[in-house]
């Protein structure tokens, strides 16, 4: 094969007027940049200034690669036409068919009887005339479009007209889908998300059914309001309950301030009241350098949570806690405000107490000229509020002294005394006593010790023993506090006169990490700590009294890391005074964690909490893929005081490449029910169908 100068090839050709095969040539004719064509015949008619190109045709050049049985072009325009088995990509775009007519520098034109691939987000659409109208933007008549292969397809839209958006969606007339060639529904209009980027637009319908809600049909409006803003709004038909609307405003706004805005209403059917829910959550920073925190929530009644709420956590909830706050930050120094709301789901009760609002000033610990004493100081004021009952403004300063002392190279003494004062103002004039303070003292001896020992293991190179004992002595006074208001916990400070002993033991090792540079990851952490109370030991026991109990609880975790993915975390505490009790009965809680993941689809979550006798309870959660395309999940939740199930959910997905199916059942106290959701691929769920038990 010969590569020649263009120029030379068609001097050559009008001297002698014959024809060689499988020419091979480079032009750069049309456009700014040069193209290559190879063909078994090849000329240009001067009269009209267009080239032919005649076999085995393949032209390609900058962001092109043309194939066809025949290609004609002009050299002034670039108009071409292609016949016979034509395949060209562009831009992304893969475009086949029999005839077709387009512009060699723009890439735009027309194509009868063919077919588009959009490579890269998989989606496939034909028609009878298919009109390229943008470098990303298409025209279709008569036209079908799916995400599955095009050549058996499990799934496709048929429709009379749509239009291809900068590849990023398609909107479709008089659309029928078809499910292996049999039309199962029509819709006249519909808008089709090729790649899940922001368009306004309707979403995919949901139908269902629960024991609860009745027959249920979702309709969902997604608005892109703008590039830092978007919402849905929900129109809901609950059969059983009434018609629900619903809006979700998401927001980031410029000074890294997001958040998002949710409210939904139910009219209530028959006898069915109306309900709502309004919440709203928002982190961002106000002029100033004012951090500003919204996590805030207003409910109907509970009703509706139980309606509604899709984790344990929402549908048993009884409260809802609302908190706006305000805070900045200094080298050395913090002041902030919070506003506490919180609502009684389980009740009309005037009595719950408010936090309304709560300002905090603080220095912390500073260093005092270039001695090794440190001050600082923390200020808290609350105004407690109620419609009935108790409400008043609590005053709390705690200024403290300490100082850094280091014994050695191997450790370090803490000492540190301080004064907590609070201060009451109630609405009550016969309260007389108004104050209360208490010294406090602490007195802390640590030290780090640690040792390194070589490994040079395929992976893990050395193992570093970090052991870091710690000894604490605290003391608070003691200070009358029974005529004293009590709103909270805070109110009553209990006498402290204590030593405790803790000792952690790490195990850290570095590995072998990428370009080089180690890896380190903690392995193994073992913490043991017990407390001993000088002041319970002490004490006057007379008859009927508890005998004496100076010990705390012994608290021993042991966490184990084996990999980045995975953990477990046994937390135990025992009752260790004498009393003749077996090891079963000295336990008063025992939490145990435990995590393996290898990606989404694989993972497994276990828990378990023990409270003495009051509660024991057990989480799990599976996810996994090995029957792939099948994929599994299953959540429990025991009470083994109770002896019953709280919750069980069991949800089986078949995954093929275009299209899924899934089955969940759930199973709760209050509920039983299950829902068959089917999506395709690229469009998401299409429809949800479900039933209760």
């Amino acid at each position: 094969m010969r590569w020649l100068r263009l120029r030379e090839i068609f001097l050559l050709l009008w001297s002698v007027g014959c024809f060689s095969p499988a020419w091979a040539v480079t032009t750069s004719l049309v456009g700014e940049s040069p193209i290559q064509v190879e063909a078994d015949q090849f000329w240009l008619e001067g009269e009209t200034n267009t080239y032919r190109a005649i076999g085995g045709v393949h032209i390609t050049g900058e962001d092109l690669d043309l194939q066809a049985g025949e290609v004609s072009w002009s050299a002034d325009s670039g108009e071409a036409i292609a016949t016979g088995d034509i395949n060209l990509y562009r831009s992304g775009a893969r475009l086949q068919g029999d005839f077709m007519t387009f512009n060699l520098n723009t890439g735009l034109g027309e194509l009868s009887q063919g077919e588009v691939l959009l490579e890269e987000d998989k989606f496939h659409f034909s028609g009878t005339r298919i009109v390229r109208t943008g470098e990303r933007d298409y025209t279709v008549e008569g036209g079908t479009f799916t995400s599955c292969d095009p050549t058996d397809p499990d799934w496709q839209f048929v429709a009379s007209s749509m239009q291809v958006h900068n590849a990023r969606w398609a909107s479709a007339k008089h659309v029928r889908f078809h499910v292996a060639d049999i039309p199962l529904l029509y819709l006249p209009y519909l808008v089709y998300p090729i790649r899940y980027e922001r368009e306004s637009g309707f979403l995919e319908p949901d139908f269902g059914y629960s024991d609860g809600k009745g027959t249920m049909v979702s309709l969902v409006y997604y608005w892109a309001i703008a590039q830092n803003m978007d919402a849905t709004i929900d129109l809901d038909y609950l059969s059983r309950i009434g018609l629900g609307k619903g809006l979700e405003y998401r927001y980031a706004l410029s000074g890294e301030n997001d958040g998002t805005l949710t409210g939904y209403h139910v009219n209530g059917f028959g006898d069915t009241p109306d309900s709502h829910e309004i919440s709203w959550q928002h982190r961002g920073w106000l002029p100033g350098k004012v951090l500003m925190l919204a996590d805030m929530e207003y409910v109907s009644d509970r009703d509706f949570l139980e309606d509604f709420g899709s984790v344990a956590e929402e549908y048993n909830q009884d409260l809802t806690e609302s908190t706006l706050a305000f805070a900045r930050a200094w080298r050395r120094s913090f002041a902030g405000i919070r506003f506490d709301y919180t609502q009684d789901l389980t009740n009309d009760n005037p009595g719950v107490l408010q936090r309304l609002p709560q300002l905090t000033l603080s220095q912390l610990r500073t260093r005092l000229w270039e001695t090794p004493l440190f001050a600082g100081i923390d200020t808290t004021s609350t105004y407690f509020w109620r419609e009935e009952g108790q409400s008043g403004i609590r005053l709390q300063l705690r200024p403290l002294l300490s100082a850094d002392l280091h014994l050695g190279r191997y450790l370090s003494l803490e000492p540190e005394a301080a004064y907590l004062q609070r201060y009451y103002d109630t609405e009550d004039p016969s309260e007389d006593d108004n104050a209360y303070g208490a010294y406090e003292l602490a007195l802390r001896l640590k030290s780090e010790l640690s040792r390194v020992f070589d490994v040079d293991g395929e992976q893990m190179q050395s193992v570093q023993h970090l052991f870091e004992p710690r000894l604490e002595y605290r003391y608070r006074s003691d200070g009358e506090q029974d005529k004293l208001p009590s709103f909270d916990d805070l109110d009553r400070t209990d006498k402290e006169n204590l030593v405790e002993l803790a000792l952690v033991n790490r195990l850290t090792a570095r590995l072998k990490g990428n370009e080089g540079e180690p890896d380190y990851h903690e392995f193994l952490q073992l913490r043991l700590s017990q407390a001993y109370d000088f002041d319970e030991q002490r004490r006057d026991v007379l008859p009927g009294d508890e005998r004496r109990r100076p010990w705390g609880l012994f608290r021993s975790e042991l966490i184990v890391s084996p990999t980045a993915s995975s953990f477990i975390d046994l937390d135990a505490r025992f009752d260790v005074n004498s009393g003749g009790l077996s090891l079963d009965q000295r336990l008063q809680q025992f939490d145990a964690r435990a995590e393996y993941s290898i990606d989404k689809d694989n993972q497994l979550q276990l828990g378990y909490y023990s409270r003495d006798d009051e509660e024991k309870y057990l989480y799990g959660e599976l996810d996994t893929s090995l029957l792939k395309p099948l994929y599994l999940s299953f959540t429990q939740r025991y009470d083994f005081r109770e002896e019953a199930n709280l919750e069980r959910i069991l949800r089986a997905e078949y995954r093929s490449s275009c299209w899924s199916v899934a089955l969940t059942v759930t199973d709760r106290p209050d509920e039983q029910s299950f829902l068959v959701s089917f999506a395709l691929g690229g469009f998401g769920e299409l429809t949800t169908m479900g039933g209760g038990l």
